[in-house]
């Protein structure tokens, strides 16, 4: 039900109930001087739509994607959500924190859960816990190259739980197998990303082989949206995979919430934390959905459980298991092919030196010329992120961009990126200039287009479209693609400069009659391709048909003697002349 508040009648009636006749006589109790006597010194209260437009105000000054064109990534990746996932984590008996311990009252939460688990099974403290419990041994070997974040977790939950963390570092971006089959040697388990944190991918095959001939068990942190290209970690031999599951289902969010997920084999199953839904038949042989393996949990074994959740904690997850299902294996295959592409462009078109050398699927480390919180902050002020700055979490590399793409960047916003890499060799701009009043800014408006200054976000910007050549590279067979990733309307500046005026051609008219042949329009006209040249722009082809017009209203007006009008003007104006006929009119191509 909705909040209702209290009346003066039931708040009498509550003192009644109690034996007071006032508020003030029911906190006597409490010392005079410890107590504030008087209103709490907040803003009046505001009117619903008062509210409604200060929140929207105050949600105005946050930068997000859809208005600033984003490359972050590290660990949080802007994927399309589809719509459906919203209208289903809307309806009430998802949206409810009850526990589903009644199984007859929970069957569709239930099912949900028993889905999800179903889609996952074909975090990294609780993998580490696992492994330790069916090993006996108290080591653990971190890649250098895990998401550094995951690593500090780890960190902190070994200290109180006795385990000792060692760290494995990397060359050229990618964790080198021998010496972490040499660190090893007496680990209960081996955690590595994959990709890793600088994009690259792993030699998993031969990082997991490693691990398990010392008899640690391979742990793999994985991305969920890169399993329909490459193998899934128990393929390559680990014992568990885990993650964020964010990539498929959330939104970036400002960072959270998101979801984690955790697969192991059955042999783990006991140990594994977290609620398990199996399936069953009820007493009329139909099939039912009921928690089970409860007594991991610690409503049974109080402070020797192994699985520790309470209130139901799967709306995110059945966010991830709503996308996964709606891509189906197909999609998530055309999805990481995307990125993959992508990805390769971006190593192409941005002229920058790869700091790795290593395949990546969705992120590439460039090198900077500046420090690259330096180009960062350059860049956000035109409303640009342009990656993440690595000097954050790793010494040595402070002047490493790491750049993500994903299936919502398009190669015209690859190709924006690009040209951000005079920043780094610009000098430092000057201060802003503050907000003046209108009448003030009037005076200092921009006389044209052309010098007025670059306006900020994504969209006010010109999107300049990939060269033509690159169009096969990405269409490769994929359904999802977006239209703005396979158009061609628009070539690179290069390409243009090197064009005549576009012109549209025309059908050939009936001498003698406007447009035909021997007038001056007839002659610009054939100028033209028999076919639009799509490389073209509306903007010139627009430009080429306004020459073409006024070409031939002045060959026209030259030809044509007419009477002028008492007070009429005798220049030969095209705005002076007959009207159209009907049919006859042509306003020289598609206007901007």
């Amino acid at each position: 039900m909705g909040y209702l508040s209290l009346t003066d009648a039931d708040r009498e009636a509550m003192l009644a109930a109690i034996g007071v006749s006032s508020v003030a006589e029911l906190f006597e109790q409490i010392p005079a001087g410890v107590r504030l006597g008087r209103e709490l010194d907040v803003p009046p209260a505001l009117s619903e739509l008062e509210l409604v437009s200060h929140l929207s105000e105050l949600a105005g000054r946050n930068a997000h994607t859809g208005v600033e064109l984003s490359f972050l990534g590290a660990g949080i990746y802007e994927h399309y959500v589809p719509a459906v996932v919203d209208v289903l984590l809307s309806r009430g008996e998802f949206l409810t924190a009850y526990t589903p311990y009644q199984p007859e009252m929970s069957q569709g939460v239930l099912q949900a859960i028993f889905e999800y688990q179903t889609v996952i099974w074909t975090v990294a403290a609780d993998a580490c816990f696992v492994a330790k419990h069916t090993s006996e041994r108290a080591k653990v070997v971190l890649a250098e190259t895990l998401n550094p974040q995951v690593r500090q977790v780890v960190k902190t939950y070994a200290r109180g739980f006795g385990l000792d963390v060692v760290e494995v570092g990397h060359r050229d971006g990618i964790t080198d197998a021998d010496e972490l089959g040499a660190a090893a040697a007496d680990a209960a388990a081996v955690i590595f990303q994959q990709p890793n944190f600088f994009g690259c991918l792993e030699p998993a095959v031969d990082l997991a082989a490693a691990a398990s001939e010392t008899g640690a068990h391979p742990i793999a942190h994985v991305d969920l949206m890169t399993l329909g290209v490459l193998e899934a970690p128990g393929e390559y031999g680990c014992a568990m995979a885990i993650g964020e599951g964010q990539s498929a289902g959330c939104p970036p969010l400002y960072g959270g919430p998101h979801y984690g997920f955790f697969a192991a084999r059955r042999e783990f199953i006991r140990r594994m934390p977290g609620r398990i839904v199996g399936e069953t038949v009820d007493a009329d042989g139909r099939r039912a959905y009921v928690l089970t393996l409860q007594t991991r949990e610690q409503h049974i074994r109080r402070e020797k459980a192994t699985s520790n959740i309470t209130t139901n904690q799967t709306l995110l997850a059945l966010a991830g298991l709503v996308t996964l299902s709606w891509l189906g294996p197909e999609g998530l295959r055309e999805v990481g092919a995307t990125c993959t592409a992508l990805a390769q462009y971006a190593r192409e078109r941005v002229p920058l030196e790869p700091a790795f050398e290593a395949a990546s699927f969705k992120e590439v480390a460039f090198r900077t010329p500046l420090p690259a919180r330096e180009v960062v902050r350059r860049a956000r002020e035109l409303g640009v992120h342009p990656g993440y700055a690595l000097g954050r979490d790793y010494e040595g590399m402070q002047d490493v961009l790491l750049v993500a793409v994903t299936e919502k960047r398009t190669p015209a916003d690859i190709d924006r990126l690009a040209d951000f890499r005079t920043l780094a060799t610009r000098p430092p701009r000057g201060p802003r200039t503050r907000l003046r009043p209108a009448a003030a800014r009037a005076a200092v408006r921009p006389a044209s287009k052309a010098t007025a200054p670059p306006a900020r976000g994504l969209r006010a910007r010109a999107r300049a479209s990939h060269h033509g050549a690159r169009r096969p590279h990405f269409r490769c067979r994929h359904g999802l693609l977006s239209p703005r990733l396979v158009h061609d309307e628009a070539q690179p500046a290069g390409q243009r400069a090197g064009r005549a005026p576009p012109r549209l051609p025309r059908p050939p008219s009936a001498p003698g009659r406007r447009g035909g042949p021997g007038s001056a329009r007839a002659h610009v006209a054939a100028a033209g391709d028999p076919l639009r040249d799509r490389g073209t722009s509306c903007r010139h082809v627009a430009a080429g048909g306004r020459l073409a017009g006024r070409a031939h209203r002045a060959d026209a007006d030259a030809r044509v003697l007419r009477r002028p009008r008492r007070g009429a003007r005798h220049d030969h104006h095209a705005r002076h002349g007959a009207r159209h006929q009907p049919g006859q009119r042509d306003d020289g191509g598609l206007r901007a």
